[in-house]
């Protein structure tokens, strides 16, 4: 579990709010095809290739998108900081100001200690769980932790060289403070003389009460240190007794913050702050993080504006930025933020006019936008302006059109311009373009997207919109594994699930996204469907899968005229498939070609009737998955089948309720729309894979008893239902497969393999 770091220059380290870690697996490759939240690649994006900037950014982003449009431009230890901070896993775009006991820290104080002690001790865990929770902690003793008593136990040493006994006390002592970091441990003994070790061990002993989270009393320690003004750690004392209602205020009460302590905290840093020294710098530091969490608009207006500067302190600041506008309070305090010109924009492009009515909001904000622009000439503005704009405005037009393509901003602006204007060839022509231009310039793959997206938006016919339907992944939304493997490791092994034989789900495949995947699934009959495969450009694995879903589709609705006119694709992409398919076109009567279309259908375990949106499938077309990734289920949202890789939004349950009703591209006519209906209905009476397989077997062998395909027949249907979704569901419709298979047909090779009536074989 992480936690977020504060700055701190002492002993004593701070406590912020826990980020929920990664929940169980399994996890499974799952496409994303624009990043909404985050730029595709930081560096780029930090060195002004900003693609298209979205509304939906998240507030870091947005805020670095307007300094690199508005100037001056990032420095060169600005881009650093920001890149040093991002995490991994999360498209290089996240910023982390986790910190917590870094090795180096460790190793300085171990390396101080060898010098004193005889023993090398040991420095255990630094996170400490929450009081009141089992699941969550916080880093109790960061880097500077550890500095500080280096650099402390150096100084003694320097000056009290003589002292060996004393200074191996001060270890131990400091040993002591240590071992409460993680969970309650020793407190440091009581020592009598010198001077210097009782004023010191005064501290450790304050120290050790804090990490113990003993606030109240780590805190009336502190203050006793404060009054002594003998002791070394005067100055620091009346700091730290703010870290400790600080600390009170935070950890009180779990997931919630005392805002009355937090405002005591306020009062004592503000007196350090006021009184000046050394701690001056930290305590409003402090002040800085207390309003955060009191007053987060004018903390954002204060981190807007030192944003739009050159900002040492910029990866902090952008960290305390995502703080803020995560807060649940943040709504009510949005308008404080305005002050500063930054944020302003940030909550224009993000639909937060100010004062905006709710039934229009994006026309108050266009208003906004462009007052702004005029105002100021600020092209950030002219952004904000185009992105509200629903239909053409030609001073806005004229005025995108006249930045020059090597702006940071021209994406950007050609895009929501484009995006302005009404459907019709003319539209799709300049935007399909712009495409290419995108495309010319390495764009990322986001932009490139976007841009897709839109001239799909602007198709008249389905030719025009499925020749633009394969796209490239920007990104997997979840990258438990890491990114994608290149295509070349399934030569050398690594990488052996094909798909008409290529390897599946590596870089550089294009893939369809879920709203195709559904248009196609639920909006289009079979003969357009059948037509579309023939004629499609697809790249080969993906028109393949296609292929493979629209003829499971005509078997299952009994067209074998439409299924027969894809076994020649089907055939070439997977040889493998050529008995079943050719006794299935072959088959001279209704019940022959009932029998060879369920030997076809169960023979493999990517079979469905219906193509993925996303990843394709892992396994491959052979391949078992031992999540059940295996045929179709009727009802993949249901917890029994719940993969993420998988199209799941064409097979609801028929008795849940309709999903509303969405505007479809004009090139599908009402017949059509008609069509694909009845024959979606069709397939949802289909059921699940496993029902259906167990069904039609044991129908055929009642009425076919002296087929001699039977013990097939049946072997393949117990194993497709023990590996198909729902198991518990299929148990006594399998159970009656495995028994009519032994009962019958005990002396065959089927009923040797399943001799018991077993969990799947995976």
């Amino acid at each position: 579990m992480t936690r977020v770091r504060m700055w701190a220059v002492v002993l004593v380290a701070a406590l912020m709010l826990a980020l929920p870690g990664n929940s169980c697996g399994p996890f499974f490759a799952e496409m994303v095809f624009v990043h909404a939240e985050a730029p595709d690649n930081l560096k780029a994006f930090l060195d002004g290739d900003l693609g298209v900037v979205q509304a939906g950014l998240s507030p870091r982003f947005l805020a670095l998108a307007y300094r690199i449009l508005s100037g001056p431009a990032l420095t060169a230890d600005e881009r650093a900081m920001v890149l040093q901070a991002s995490e991994p896993g999360l498209n290089n775009a996240s910023l982390t100001d986790q910190g917590s006991g870094t090795t180096d820290a460790k190793s300085a104080w171990k390396a101080a200690r060898a010098a004193i002690a005889d023993s090398a001790g040991s420095v255990g865990d630094s996170s400490r769980k929450v009081p009141g929770q089992d699941w969550d902690t916080y880093a109790n003793c960061l880097d500077d932790a550890y500095d500080h008593a280096a650099r402390t136990l150096t100084a003694r040493a320097r000056e009290h060289g003589n002292g060996k006994a004393e200074l191996a006390d001060w270890v131990r002592g400091q040993d002591a403070v240590f071992s409460n970091c993680a969970a309650n441990g020793e407190m440091p003994a009581t020592v009598s003389e010198p001077e210097w070790l009782v004023q010191d061990r005064a501290y450790q002993v304050a120290a050790a009460h804090f990490y113990r989270a003993e606030f109240e009393e780590a805190e009336k320690k502190f203050e006793a240190i404060e009054a002594d003004s003998n002791s070394p750690w005067h100055s620091l004392a009346g700091y730290l007794v703010g870290r400790c209602i600080l600390r009170r205020a935070t950890l009180a009460v779990p997931d919630k913050i005392d805002e009355t302590l937090l405002r005591k905290a306020d009062d004592q840093f503000q007196r350090v702050a006021r009184i000046g020294g050394p701690y001056a710098a930290p305590a409003q530091e402090m002040l800085n993080f207390v309003e955060l969490r009191v007053n987060p608009g004018s903390a954002s207006a204060r981190l807007g504006n030192a944003i739009s500067l050159p900002d040492s302190r910029l990866q902090q600041h952008l960290v305390d930025l995502r703080y803020a506008t995560n807060r649940a309070e943040w709504f009510s305090h949005m308008e404080d933020a305005r002050s500063s010109d930054l944020m302003d924009w940030v909550l224009t492009m993000q639909g937060f006019p100010p004062q905006a009515h709710p039934a229009d909001v994006d026309a108050q904000a266009l208003h906004h936008a462009t007052d702004r622009w005029r105002q100021s000439g600020n092209v950030a503005w002219l952004i904000a302006a185009l992105s509200k704009m629903h239909t053409p405005d030609a001073e806005l037009a004229q005025a995108a059109i006249a930045v020059k393509p090597s702006s940071s901003a021209w994406a950007t602006l050609t895009y929501y311009r484009l995006q302005s204007l009404p459907a019709g060839e003319t539209a799709r022509a300049q935007v399909l373009l712009a495409r290419e231009k995108m495309i010319a310039a390495h764009a990322s793959a986001t932009t490139v997207n976007l841009f897709t997206l839109l001239a799909r938006e602007k198709a008249e016919t389905l030719e025009q919109f499925a020749a633009l339907a394969p796209m490239e992944p920007a990104g997997e939304i979840d990258d438990v594994y890491g990114p994608l493997p290149p295509a070349t490791l399934v030569a050398t092994g690594e990488k052996s699930s094909t798909m008409a034989g290529l390897p599946v789900n590596v870089q550089g495949d294009n893939r369809l996204d879920e709203s195709t995947a559904e248009l196609l699934n639920e909006h289009l009959p079979l003969d357009t469907l059948v037509q579309l495969v023939l004629e499609s450009r697809w790249p080969k694995q993906l028109r393949f899968e296609f292929a493979m879903a629209v003829w499971t589709r005509a078997v299952l609705l009994n067209r074998p005229d439409a299924a027969r006119k894809l076994t020649p694709l089907m055939l070439e992409n997977e040889p493998g498939w050529k008995s079943w398919l050719h006794g299935y076109d072959s088959a001279n009567s209704d019940n022959e070609r009932m029998v060879t279309a369920l030997l076809a259908l169960m023979r493999f375990p990517s079979v469905r009737p219906y193509v993925n949106g996303g990843a394709g499938r892992e396994e491959g077309f052979v391949g078992y998955s031992v999540y059940r990734d295996n045929w179709w289920c009727a009802s993949m949202a249901e917890g029994g089948y719940n993969t993420a890789n998988n199209y799941s939004a064409g097979y609801q349950d028929p008795n849940q309720a309709q999903k509303p009703a969405k505007k479809l591209p004009p090139f599908i006519t009402p017949e059509m729309e008609r069509v694909a209906r009845q024959e979606h209905d069709a397939l949802l009476k289909v059921g699940d894979a496993p029902a259906y397989f167990g069904n039609a077997t044991l129908a055929w062998v009642r009425t076919h008893p002296d087929d001699s395909r039977n013990p097939e027949v049946l072997g393949f249907a117990f194993r497709a239902m023990r590996n198909g979704c729902n198991l518990e569901k299929s148990t006594t419709l399998r159970r009656e497969v495995f028994n009519v298979l032994h009962k019958e047909y005990s002396g065959s090779e089927w009923a040797m393999r399943y001799q018991v009536f077993e969990s799947p074989e995976g």
